[in-house]
């Protein structure tokens, strides 16, 4: 980074489909109920986020951003954990990793720059069922792995 004051940077991200087709789906991928996907997808669209026929997705530091986009300093890694325990209430409200760790830091007032270039690749790991055409049985896709040390790590 080449700003001295800031805590983090982010980019914009392009979705695809793991066969590499892009995402240009008008549902958000990531809930299962149609109805709801859609309605994400046109807050998205009124808000500048996405623009229909396009796969790039603008994160913004007032909302959220995908875990992937961000390049941390390490002070700010350090002061800022990854969240991993929700609350029933924050489960319900469909509070995730990533949107509770923006909140954090926008809150904490940590200077954030955006390169505005769609520079991520974000790959989708099934296709969606918004798209019934995509369709694909995920827990086919689901595995357990052991590592060497015993561990169990799930893979999905």
């Amino acid at each position: 980074m080449t700003h001295p004051e800031a805590g983090a940077s982010y980019a914009w991200r392009k979705i695809f489909y793991s066969d590499g087709e892009p995402w240009l789906d008008e549902a958000m991928p990531w809930f299962l109920s149609r109805e709801e996907a859609r309605a994400y997808y046109e807050s998205y669209v009124q808000q500048g986020r996405v623009e229909r026929g396009s796969n790039v997705v603008k994160d913004r530091y007032d909302a959220t951003i995908d875990t992937n986009c961000w390049i941390m300093r390490r002070t700010t890694a350090d002061a800022f954990p990854w969240p991993i325990e929700f609350t029933p209430e924050l489960i319900r409200r469909r509070f995730t990793e990533d949107m509770i760790l923006t909140r954090q830091m926008h809150a904490a007032g940590v200077s954030v720059i955006c390169t505005e270039l769609s520079t991520v690749n974000y790959m989708l790991p099934v296709p969606h069922d918004v798209n019934p055409e995509r369709r694909m049985n995920r827990s086919s896709l689901i595995e357990l792995h052991t590592t060497s040390s015993g561990d169990s790590i799930l893979s999905i």
